[in-house]
């Protein structure tokens, strides 16, 4: 049996389903006026800091070690914003059944107010689906309109 999945710029490949792992993820939205912190990982576009949760770690464990990781700061994390589920072709080659949570975050007082190299304040404005990854991009629309859905399903081709 074969399953349609997206890639990391929104492209729809095809794949056998004997090869999808299930993966659990979480990010963090920390916003400063108009902007959001963003890094940029395997390909040239923006996302969220977030990544894979351990096995027997928390989704908020996650999140703080995650974004500690990838941003260079403490937070914890405030508001569930959303939930996505697909089937993603990873850069490596992977295919994940992906659930990502999107929390918003606070950055802990006491953190550094530096960023690791390749994480990057942007406006919220300057944000697009060709400069984001497609996940990430479902966000901003959570953000920019109150409307959306809070729970976005994979769609099988």
């Amino acid at each position: 049996m074969r399953i349609s999945c997206e890639t990391q710029d929104g492209k729809n490949v095809v794949v056998d389903v004997k090869k999808i792992i299930l993966r659990v993820s979480v990010y963090g939205v920390l916003k400063e006026n108009d902007s959001v912190l963003l890094v940029k990982t395997y390909l040239p576009l923006w996302e969220f800091p977030g990544g894979s949760v351990d096995v027997g770690e928390t989704l908020y464990e996650g999140l703080k070690r995650e974004f500690k990781e990838e941003a260079g700061l403490e937070i914890e994390p405030q508001r569930f914003l959303l939930e996505r589920e697909s089937f993603y072709l990873s850069p490596t080659g992977k295919v994940f059944h992906s659930f990502q949570n999107f929390f918003e975050v606070i950055k802990v007082k006491k953190s550094s107010n530096k960023v690791k190299k390749g994480a990057r304040w942007v406006s919220l404005q300057s944000l697009t689906s060709k400069n984001m990854k497609k996940s990430a991009f479902d966000v901003i629309q959570v953000l920019t309109q109150p409307n959306q859905k809070y729970f976005l399903v994979a769609q099988n081709k």
